[in-house]
Parts: structure tokens; sequence; C-alpha cells
């Protein structure tokens, strides 16, 4: 692929051969074998055609104090090559690749770090900013070559790994959501712990995992945040989750009673699930639904004085909306619902967090 800044070795490895430029340049910036990798990030800007890739390192050295990162911005050079940027010791530094492009270059240093990592990662993130969905009138192709290239490229690095990559934490932002299947499966499903999936665009397109939901990765995380998306997915995918964040999910009352459930069952590891009502919600007859199938609720009903401060005040003061509280079985905790025009939240509380005027409201039968 040509004469990129990689990573690790001074002796060619599968098929990259790496010349003394290289190497004086890893070895500047401590890079070692083996070196105490703890996150890698992978961002792009890639609208308006300003063009832009960046990949950063961070390094847990035993001997610091603080983690150190290294970014590395990769730009395009006319009219051929790309422009290599980075700090170093505090010095601003910069760098011309000739004959080869941006992308490239990038995925060069990226591979071999990819291919070699053995240290789990606390996070591995691919952070890519897409074109404006519409544009002139018309509707943009929101697959940009450029990042699809570059997921292309990152699963191919991922399956040459002899073992799966092992990853705390993974954050995958780009736009359809599709290109999450380069990543998950390469990942060591017993280290997985959290997903975080986001839609740059906010352009709130229908997401369905048919294909995602059935892996290992996904059933043995704990956490899930998905924002920007319009979820199709049902409570048996979700249930599992101790912690999840869902922007736009279309769930019925009878998903309310079957997530109830599942929490009372499991209360030892849920910590609290966040689901936010999509703006058509009609939320009287959501309110009267759950009241009918969880009974009746806790609720405040706000004072005239409350509305006038609130409307007043620079910092809304939270919504009172409508509170059931479920007391788990053989502990001194409840499962906190609550439900405000905005969202439908559960939360494990302690006993003594009810509100005394509230504990009328506790239900002891799940």
């Amino acid at each position: 692929m040509g004469n990129s800044l990689a990573w690790f070795s001074s002796a060619p490895q599968d098929d990259f051969p790496l010349v003394s430029e290289q190497i004086n340049f890893n070895q500047s910036l401590g890079i070692q074998p083996n070196s105490p990798i703890t996150l890698i990030r992978v961002s792009g800007k890639l609208e308006n055609r300003t063009e832009s890739l960046a990949l950063e390192l961070e390094f847990d050295e035993p001997s610091a104090t603080i983690k150190k990162l290294i970014r590395i911005d990769y730009k395009p050079r006319l009219p051929s090559g790309c422009l290599v940027e980075w700090y170093q010791d505090r010095t601003f530094k910069e760098k011309v690749l000739e004959d080869q492009s941006f992308s490239d270059a990038l995925y060069e240093s990226l591979d071999i770090v990819l291919r070699h990592q053995k240290s789990p990662l606390e996070t591995f993130e691919v952070n890519i900013t897409v074109p404006d969905f519409y544009k002139s009138g018309s509707i943009m192709d929101d697959r940009q070559p450029v990042a699809v290239d570059l997921l292309n490229n990152i699963k191919k690095s991922l399956e040459f790994r002899r073992h799966p990559l092992q990853v705390k934490n993974l954050i995958v932002k780009e736009s359809g959501g599709s290109q999450l299947l380069k990543i998950l499966p390469f990942l060591d499903s017993a280290i997985l712990e959290s997903i975080d999936i986001e839609d740059p665009r906010r352009a709130y397109d229908s997401y369905e995992l048919p294909l995602v939901v059935i892996l290992d990765q996904w059933k043995n995380a704990r956490k899930l945040r998905i924002e920007n998306y319009k979820m199709v997915m049902s409570v048996e995918q979700l249930k599992h989750f101790d912690e999840l964040h869902l922007d736009y999910w279309e769930f019925s009352v009878e998903d309310v009673v079957e997530l109830k459930k599942a929490f009372l069952k499991s209360y030892d590891s849920k910590t609290h699930w966040k689901l936010m009502l999509p703006e058509f919600t009609d939320n009287s007859k959501l309110q009267k639904e759950l009241i009918d199938k969880l009974g009746t609720p806790f609720h405040v009903v706000p004072t005239l004085l409350s509305k006038t401060i609130s409307k007043l005040s620079v910092f809304k003061t939270p919504e009172e909306g409508r509170k059931w509280f479920f007391k788990f079985e053989g502990a001194m905790e409840v499962l906190y619902i609550h439900l405000t025009s905005r969202h439908l939240s559960f939360e494990k509380i302690a006993m003594k967090d009810v509100p005394e005027e509230g504990r009328k409201f506790i239900q002891f039968d799940s």
C-alpha cells in the first residue's frame, strides 16, 4: 500500500514492508512491540468536501502517572499523496506521503495495531461524520465510499487475527447501522461489556439487527446505548442488558410488563433502563394503559408556585410524572418505574430513597 506510518516492528510483517523512515517515526513516539494500548479511536470528517481522518491511540504505561494519547491526522494533498500531522513533545509536526491516499495511509497504521494488539482494550471507537442526507434538494448516498472502505478494511484486519480482539467498550458512530457487523463478530464475547451505537446524522432511520442479536457478543454484553435510530426489536432481544438507553423504540404496554418482570427477576445485576418516547406518543393513553397494568402510581401534583418557578428558571425543575414502586423479594430495594412526557425509565433504588409519601404505593406482588 505504500510508505505509510506503520507500527510495531522493524522487520517486514504480513506483506507490509516497513522502511527506516517508518521505523524511526514509530520509535520517536515511543511505540514498541506489545505497547500497552488501552484505546483505539478512528474518527473522520467527510462532508462538504472537507475530508480528513484521525487515528488516536492511548497508552497506559505502568511507570506513567497519566495515560499517553497520540493523535495523528491524515488529510488529502493535491495532486496526489496525503499530509500527516501530529503533536510530539508539544510541538506540531507534519509529513507528506507521496502517491498514497489519506485513507490508505491511516489504514496501514491501524492494520498493524489491530492485527497485533494483545492486551484488552478499554475502548475501540469508530466515529465517522457522513455527508448531509439531503443536499440541494436530492437525497445523497449516505454510504460514503471512504467510510465504507475503511470499515471493510477494519473487518479484514480483524478477520486476520488468530484470536478475537479483546475490547470492553465498543462505540460505532456511522450512518445506516449496517456496518456494525463488520466489527462486532470479531470481538471477544467474554470480554465485551458495552455496545454504543449512534447515527451522527440524526436521521432516525429504522434500525433492525436480525444478524446482530443472535451473536454471543450481543447476548453477553451488559450495557447498550443506541441513539438517533428507530429501533425495531423485541423485549427478548433487550431484557438481558443491565443498563439500557434507547433513543427511539416504539414499545407496547405489554412490552413494559415484560421488561418489569425481567428486571424483578434479575435484580442483582440490573441497574437502569431508559426508553425515550417518540414525539408522537399519546402520553395520556400510555399513562392510562400503564395504570391498568401496573396499578395506581404515585404522583405529586405540581403547585402553582412550582409551575411558575419552573417556567421562570433557566434550569427547569425535573418533571414529576407518574411513579411505580415494586419491592424486590428478599431485599431492601425496589424497582422504580418512572413515566414522564419524554421517557420511561426503570431503576433499582434503595427502599429508603422512596419518598415518604410514596411508600404506601410500594407493591409487594411482582
